[in-house]
Parts: structure tokens; C-alpha cells; sequence
């Protein structure tokens, strides 16, 4: 059935980092599938096809090198940005 979604569980002690993304619409929004533990937050965008980006929240940038926010809350980790590059090349 092409209808039909297929799941690969992975153990808990495997998962290095994850992020919940959820529908724009709350009434196709689904229920959260890592634990909080993984991630307590979420990642909404404002609409469908809206070619905005999430950006990890940058922590620290220290002797050159730059160490990005993780929390496990991907709602404080990620900002909401307007797309800004251009993706005219992709449909040449």
C-alpha cells in the first residue's frame, strides 16, 4: 500500500540529538514521538510551503569556532527564519 508509512525504532541510548517538527495546522498537528528526554519542545512553521528555515541559536563563539544552543527544547534551541538564499538554481 502506498499509503502505508514505515518506522525504524531506534534504541533511546542511540539517539544523539532529535527534533519534533509538527504541521503549521494544529488540527494535523500529531503527538509528540521522542520523549522529552530527546526533545521537549517543537518545531512549527508559520505555513506550508513557506521556504522558511529553522537555525540553531548559536551558544558561544570562542577561538574561532562556534558551539550552537542544545538544550533538548527544540522551541528555545531554533529560530524561525525567512528563507534568504537563493534556491533559483535548483530549477535550472
Amino acid at each position: 500500500d502506498s499509503n502505508s508509512a514505515k518506522c525504524v525504532q531506534i534504541p533511546l541510548d542511540k539517539i544523539i540529538d532529535g527534533v519534533n517538527a509538527q504541521h503549521n495546522n494544529a488540527n494535523n498537528s500529531l503527538p509528540h514521538r521522542l520523549p522529552d528526554s530527546i526533545d521537549a519542545g517543537e518545531l512549527k512553521a508559520k505555513s506550508a510551503f513557506s521556504s522558511e528555515v529553522f537555525i540553531r541559536k548559536v551558544k558561544e563563539v570562542k577561538n574561532g569556532f562556534t558551539r550552537y544552543q542544545d538544550t533538548n527544547n527544540s522551541t528555545n534551541d531554533f529560530q524561525l527564519k525567512d528563507n534568504e538564499f537563493d534556491l533559483s538554481a535548483l530549477n535550472e
